[in-house]
């Protein structure tokens, strides 16, 4: 289970609601949530964490990263990320600390990537000569 849906149950246990009641009042699918919670889908729509966000009245930032907005529209702009587009990489790195994945297997995982592209590109050039 995700950080976000982590965090959501949490916002939910405040409020003193349940996931489908929460989906029901704020205009979402519960299938949605579902479909997150059980990993079938690995975020959800900017319109759904939207709605989410208004519906316990915090940002989608807060959602995301559990940090005020201020902290990670910095943070993103330092890094040249878009707030909106690319809010994903930050639930995907919460997730992995969550899952007590080490910013160094991170850093691995990122330069093997590296890497290969590298080597796709060169092996392409390659081919079109």
């Amino acid at each position: 289970m995700s950080t976000l849906y982590k965090r959501i149950e949490d916002l939910c246990r405040t409020k003193d609601v349940n996931i489908s009641q929460m989906c029901a009042s704020a205009g979402i699918t519960r299938g949605a949530m579902t479909d997150f919670k059980m990993g079938r889908t690995k975020t959800l729509s900017a319109s759904t964490l939207t709605k989410i966000a208004d519906y316990f009245d915090v940002t989608v930032d807060y959602l995301l990263t559990g940090m005020e907005n201020d902290q990670t529209v910095s943070t993103m702009n330092l890094y040249g990320l878009d707030p909106v587009k690319d809010a994903g990489y930050f639930s995907i790195m919460a997730e992995a600390k969550q899952d007590g994945i080490s910013q160094e297997d991170l850093a691995v995982v990122l330069d093997f990537f590296k890497r290969a592209r590298r080597e796709d590109e060169e092996n392409l050039k390659k081919k079109d000569k």
